[in-house]
C-alpha cells in the first residue's frame, strides 16, 4: 500500500475526524514506513489546538505490519497485526473501533 491508499482507507471511517499520513524512506527505499496520525475528535475541540490533547492514535505501518506506537490513555490497546490487503486493514480498524 502507498501513502494515498492508506490515507483514503483511514478517512473512510467517520470515527476518525482527523487523519494525516507521513512517509519515511530511511533505511530501504523499497520498504517505506508510514506513520498515520488519527484523532477521534475534530481539530477545533483540541485543547490549545494540540493533537496530543485529543483522543488520538499514532499507527505505524511497515513491512505489512500495523501497530500503534502512541495513543490517548483513554483508548483501548491495539495489538500489532499483519496486514496483507486493504480488506484486512478495513476489518482490523472496524474491529478496533467497535471496542470504543
Amino acid at each position: 500500500m502507498n501513502k494515498i491508499q492508506l490515507e483514503e482507507l483511514f478517512k473512510n471511517f467517520p470515527q476518525f475526524k482527523f487523519v494525516n499520513v507521513t512517509q519515511s524512506n530511511l533505511g530501504r527505499k523499497d520498504s517505506p514506513t508510514f506513520s498515520i496520525y488519527v484523532s477521534l475528535d475534530s481539530k477545533d475541540t483540541w485543547i490549545n489546538n494540540i493533537f496530543f490533547n485529543s483522543n488520538y492514535l499514532i499507527f505505524q505501518y511497515y513491512n505489512d505490519k500495523l501497530e500503534v506506537i502512541s495513543k490517548s490513555y483513554k483508548l483501548p490497546t491495539f495489538r500489532k497485526k499483519i496486514i496483507n490487503s486493504s480488506q484486512i486493514l478495513q476489518k482490523t480498524l472496524a474491529n478496533y473501533l467497535s471496542m470504543l
